[in-house]
């Protein structure tokens, strides 16, 4: 049985009330209390508490997930469990030592010897790592941790910018790479519409370059930075991508019913002024649009593009709607394809995508749009 931490959390954050610093410190001090030392089954970690958003990671995947799915293995096992607390533009930092015993052990409790005590919210005992720093990635994102709203986002600008260009016409081989099937390395996926065809499929025949950001929404060409920028290109269903043009995202609309030979293609949604990927695809394409508009700022003769929540943006370099974006990015995670891509493209041309390496970013930046 799950241990639900959701409705407790909310009873005491909707005692609280009060300022900023206030409900983030109750949450912080309620997790303190209410994530154990010790466990030997699966955890219900809320996103979410009475306004304070909550973003979760583990340093070890296999054994705990971020959404607290446990794997024990044969031997005990030491995990950290971190949380990021953000309300409106402030935000706490938490770091969780939990140990998973191995298979063989008793479900009990075992007796803690040392005579520290538990390190509150917030609090690092000498030799410890910063609860958000992932060991993974710890240079690359060196320098972020006390930032938060335009300032992180111009932090982060600074790391990706100035990639190495690629043309646009290398992208028709670095996309089988990049969006390889991995079930099928002879494969690679089209995006839209989920399905896997043959390295060997000509493009311009069945699939083509889809802009996730358009071309028309900044006024860039093939050839520019942002035209032949990998994070920003995805191998499409040729229908699939003309069918969706310009459009901003939003949710509604009627089934794409055009791609006769892809039954998944009617998850997706078109109307007059949006188009509405479907699930699985939903925070691909949000944390590509965060990425967009993050990296091109105006600089060096390049669009400055910018998020709104506005459909119907035609030509200008906007485009829409960050809140449903927002959420987009939260109810489908980053899962193992995306974290792939992210590492292909980064041995390509030398920039990540901030927002699949820390999806969270993404609400200490634009997280107003969803008050």
């Amino acid at each position: 049985m799950k241990k639900t931490l959701s409705l407790l959390l909310f009873f005491f954050v909707l005692l609280l009330g009060g300022c900023q610093e206030d409900r983030l410190k109750v949450v912080a001090d309620e997790l303190a209390v209410l994530i154990p030392k010790q466990i030997t089954e699966s955890l219900e970690l809320p996103d979410e508490s009475g306004g304070v958003m909550i973003f979760w990671s583990s340093s070890n995947h296999a054994v705990l997930s971020p959404e607290g799915k446990l794997v024990r293995q044969e031997e005990d096992t030491e995990v950290e469990l971190y949380a990021v607390l953000i309300h409106r533009d402030k935000k706490i930092n938490l770091k969780f030592v939990l140990t998973v015993p191995g298979v063989g052990s008793t479900d009990e409790e075992k007796p803690d010897d040392s005579d520290d005590e538990k390190s509150g919210p917030g609090e690092e005992k000498p030799g410890e790592d910063r609860p958000d720093e992932k060991p993974e990635l710890p240079d690359y994102y060196d320098g972020w941790e006390n930032l938060i709203g335009s300032s992180l986002k111009a932090f982060l600008h600074e790391l990706i910018d100035d990639h190495k260009k690629q043309s646009y016409d290398s992208a028709k081989k670095h996309l089988l790479i990049t969006d390889e099937d991995p079930e099928n390395p002879g494969n690679f996926i089209l995006f839209y519409t989920g399905v896997s065809v043959s390295k060997n499929s000509a493009i311009g025949g069945l699939w083509d370059r889809e802009h996730i950001w358009p071309k028309s929404h900044g006024g860039f060409s093939n050839n520019s930075i942002p035209g032949s920028d990998l994070h920003n290109l995805k191998p499409s269903d040729k229908t699939a991508n003309n069918r969706r043009g310009n459009l901003d995202f939003d949710e509604g609309g009627r089934p794409l019913t055009e791609v006769i030979y892809a039954p998944n293609s009617t998850q997706n949604k078109i109307s007059s002024s949006s188009f509405e990927p479907r699930d699985e695809n939903k925070g691909d394409v949000a944390r590509i649009v965060f990425y967009m508009t993050v990296r091109y700022e105006g600089g060096s003769g390049e669009p400055d593009l910018e998020l709104n929540d506005s459909v119907n943006n035609g030509s200008r370099p906007y485009l829409g709607r960050v809140s449903v974006l927002l959420r987009w990015n939260r109810e489908d995670p980053v899962d193992d394809f995306e974290k792939r891509r992210n590492e292909e493209i980064f041995k390509i041309q030398g920039n990540r995508n901030p927002f699949i390496d820390f999806p969270e970013f993404a609400e200490m930046i634009w997280g107003d749009y969803l008050n």
